[in-house]
């Protein structure tokens, strides 16, 4: 043999092979024997076969990570954990990351109530494969309305990359962010269809006190600013004097369901109602409106038709 060829395991071809350093171990789900690699023994594994067996064998059972298991898995890991890792930046994980493996749970619960609400299709095209969650204001503004169903919208995952906060980025229109007194308030412009029930504009109260307006897109600025003035005037004044947001939801969605069956007109409004729990300072919020709407030189007939046409 060539000196230069001794040594060289790539030059030595198909016949050159490695000792095996491992053990041959016993599948304990199935009892097939396998040839396993001294790094994984070392690990705590070598237990089974395939995944497939793993799964059977922890079928039904109950993990519980205490202390002792976490001690275990950072001894067994040390070699690849922290400094030692390639992938190491210095310590700092992504906060969002950290936030969402600590509240996978309360995640997974508010995904499948965002699903059910839209019937489990893409809120734009309808489809109904690849469904993902889409938080309107992102976790990365606030995270008092990550789990609030009306700030969730299903969409697909071609639908979900084209909305204006995905991956992180706010490219959202933000019609105002204020922070009076202890009202702290956050309104936003959204497609019109991402409303939970039929309207052009919506308001609520998080646990935390965070008042959130959502105003549907219109053709002109002005437009959605009176609608937010509305809501936010309207809101204010529903909270002072004890209305609840349940109620008021449970009229609106009950009088859409009444115009669908005819027994209103388009141009008609739920707040107009007798029946409305807010009908007060709706009229009120809306007179407020209408002073605006000519101080910004805005035609009225033609703001109530684009609202209405929605």
């Amino acid at each position: 043999m060539r000196q230069d060829l001794i040594g060289n395991k790539y030059a030595l071809g198909k016949h050159w092979t490695l000792p095996k350093r491992g053990v041959m171990i016993k599948c304990l789900t199935c009892g097939t024997e396998k040839y396993c690699f001294p790094s994984v023994i070392k690990r705590g594994g070598g237990k089974y076969c395939s995944l497939k067996c793993a799964h059977v064998a922890f079928k039904g059972r109950i993990v519980i990570m205490d202390d002792k298991w976490k001690n275990k898995i950072s001894k067994n890991h040390f070699d690849v954990s922290g400094k030692n890792n390639p992938n190491w930046q210095g310590g700092i994980a992504n906060e969002i990351t950290k936030w969402h493996n600590k509240n996978w749970k309360a995640l997974l619960r508010w995904r499948r109530s965002v699903f059910d609400r839209d019937g489990h299709k893409c809120k734009e095209c309808g489809s109904q494969e690849g469904l993902e969650a889409h938080h309107i204001i992102s976790l990365k503004e606030t995270k008092s309305t990550a789990f609030e169903t009306w700030n969730g919208v299903s969409l697909c995952q071609k639908c979900h990359g084209q909305t204006e906060n995905y991956g992180g980025k706010n490219r959202s229109k933000e019609i105002i962010n204020i922070d009076i007194g202890h009202l702290t308030v956050i309104a936003k412009t959204i497609p019109h269809k991402y409303h939970e029930y039929e309207t052009v504009g919506n308001w609520k109260f998080t646990k935390e006190g965070l008042l959130v307006i959502f105003v549907s897109k219109m053709s002109d600025e002005r437009y959605e600013r009176l609608v937010f003035f509305h809501e936010l005037i309207e809101a204010v004044l529903c909270k002072f004097h004890g209305i609840k947001e349940e109620d008021i939801k449970a009229f609106d969605e009950m009088y859409e369901a009444e115009r669908l069956q005819g027994l209103h007109k388009d141009d008609e409004e739920p707040g107009w109602d007798k029946r409305a729990p807010y009908r007060k300072w709706h009229i009120f919020a809306e007179k407020i409106e209408r002073m605006l709407a000519f101080v910004l030189q805005v035609n009225w007939k033609k703001y109530s038709h684009e609202v209405n046409s929605l």
